[in-house]
């Protein structure tokens, strides 16, 4: 596990997701109230650069309070796996999104009579009184496909109460879990490759799309802001880093949860 652990440059991370301004300013003053990271950012090795599978807000707000080293966790290849976060959306109809595609109809397909199982380019869209929608993209790109899931969440987001759940396509009656809701999104399935593709080319998809499983993911390291912004070598940092957790570990306060995370201070 301390072998996952680095510190690397900030100009070394990318990112797939946008962020919230209002959130990372929240953040950074936060942070800066409380003058330490609390989790090393999880990311993935993409030759010289690191995708960030994390909240970017963190690491915007990293940046804003001058920390050019950035304590990581580097994902484990074989264990971490990619799943899509679903939207779950009040005061947004069946004949909201027939709208929005009737705008691009070079580029969607409105599939209304399925039987099939979802494809992984697909995004279904159940209604809580009307029957569902499922939408192709005509084109494979994933820069388009990316492009225009970020202009449908935008549509879905603007005006509505929108927010993510961890729900099953399976789940038959998922307005029973939320009430108030008209409408549950289930996204595309996005690939690690895909994922680091919109990273490199600096289009990022709209926050809250994408959720990441790392088994022994570590939290609660609480790493000094103030270490981080000393004159000193990332090496240096990086060599207090390991045995700040070394420390952790030999204590009574770290715990371990199978398949889930390392709480430290637990």
């Amino acid at each position: 596990m301390i072998d996952t652990l680095k510190i690397i440059s900030r100009s070394q991370i990318i990112s797939f997701e946008t962020f919230s301004d209002e959130h990372v300013f929240k953040l950074t003053h936060e942070m800066d109230r409380e003058g330490k990271l609390r989790n090393p950012l999880l990311v993935y090795p993409l030759f010289d650069k690191y995708l960030l599978l994390d909240d970017a807000c963190i690491l915007q707000a990293l940046e804003a309070l001058g920390i050019n080293h950035i304590p990581v966790q580097v994902a484990d290849e074989d264990t971490f796996s990619v799943h899509p976060w679903q939207r779950v959306v009040e005061n947004w109809h069946k004949e909201d999104l027939l709208q929005f595609c009737r705008k691009f109809p070079r580029q969607l397909i409105v599939i209304e009579d399925f039987t099939e199982p979802l494809k992984s380019d697909m995004v279904e869209i159940r209604f809580k009184e009307d029957n569902p929608v499922r939408i192709s993209f005509k084109s494979n790109a994933i820069m388009t496909r990316v492009d225009l899931f970020n202009k449908l969440c935008g549509e879905v987001m603007r005006g509505n109460q929108s927010f993510r759940a961890n729900l099953s396509l399976y789940d038959t009656e998922p307005f029973e879990q939320f009430e108030k809701a008209t409408a549950v999104i289930y996204p595309p399935v996005f690939t690690i490759d895909e994922l680091a593709h919109i990273g490199v080319n600096d289009m990022p998809m709209v926050q809250g799309i994408v959720r990441i499983d790392q088994p022994g993911r570590v939290l609660g390291v609480d790493y000094s802001l103030s270490i981080l912004k000393e004159e000193a070598a990332p090496e240096e940092k990086e060599s207090f880093f390991r045995q700040l957790i070394k420390m952790r570990i030999s204590s009574d306060r770290t715990a371990y949860y199978y398949g889930n995370v390392f709480m430290f201070n637990n």
